[in-house]
């Protein structure tokens, strides 16, 4: 019975038509994007639609895009599952259209937030920059300028 209302909750969700694709990240997505970015680097973040400062952490990440646009982002919203319209007009808020963005799955976001990183208690934004090798750092809060930089003259050398 919980599988069929985690099918129709999904489903529901597909068939909202905002030109906006509807992709869950759950406990096997992260695993997907590493698969599908072999010897890439890439960012991650999470956000809320409650949180103060993520609005200035993705001004941050986007002013970096500017210096290397082939890093492919990430976006993933932890608590826009039940408010698709929110999250559409959240992502248009927040410029992110050029990150794929996802909505987390209500089911055991704690255990996927653990997976990611046993340290994150589930504030945001929290933000992951993986390297090529996939090795990440990690930011809680507001990404620091000068943390991003030196990152991105670190890929850039590899």
């Amino acid at each position: 019975m919980k599988f069929l209302i985690k099918i129709l909750l999904l489903l529901s969700i597909t068939l909202s038509s905002q030109g906006l694709e509807k992709d869950i990240f759950d406990d096997k997505t992260l695993d997907e994007i590493k698969i599908q970015l072999v010897n890439k680097p890439f960012i991650l973040t999470f956000w809320s639609k409650e949180c103060v400062y993520c609005n200035s952490n993705f001004k941050r990440i986007l002013l970096a895009k500017i210096k290397n646009q082939k890093i492919p982002k990430y976006a993933v919203c932890i608590d826009c599952l039940n408010g698709f319209d929110n999250f559409a007009s959240s992502i248009k808020e927040h410029k992110i259209d050029s990150f794929k963005n996802y909505l987390m799955t209500s089911t055991n976001k704690e255990n996927i937030m653990f997976r990611i990183d046993s340290k994150w208690g589930g504030e945001t934004p929290r933000t992951y920059l993986f390297d090529a090798k996939h090795s990440i750092k990690s930011f809680s809060g507001l990404i620091s300028k000068k943390e991003l930089k030196e990152w991105l003259e670190n890929i850039s050398k590899n």
